[in-house]
């Protein structure tokens, strides 16, 4: 359920402030941490190095093994896959 008034938005149970400006998520799917490494350290992204300096950027934790469906699911509710039910790739002849 989301519920809204002036201030914050609260969506499963978590009451968060509504942000000052428009956010924009970027999820960079099979983007393990030492790819980064590597290329920052030869700068050949310098578009996300921007988007880490200026911005936010974390290492988020996945389910495992890693399904990219499992995984946005988390990132767009909130919630960790123990904390809701799961949800099979894409393709998957079963849903539980």
């Amino acid at each position: 359920m989301i519920e809204r008034n002036g201030q914050t938005v609260e969506v499963n149970g978590i009451s968060n402030r509504r942000p000052l400006q428009p956010v924009v998520v970027v999820c960079i799917d099979g983007g393990y941490p030492h790819y980064f490494d590597n290329c920052l350290r030869d700068s050949i992204i310098p578009n996300i190095v921007r988007f880490m300096n200026e911005g936010f950027n974390a290492i988020a934790e996945c389910v495992a093994p890693s399904f990219t469906a499992p995984n946005n699911i988390s990132i767009i509710t909130g919630r960790p896959p123990a904390r809701r039910s799961s949800c099979p790739q894409i393709g998957s002849q079963t849903w539980s």
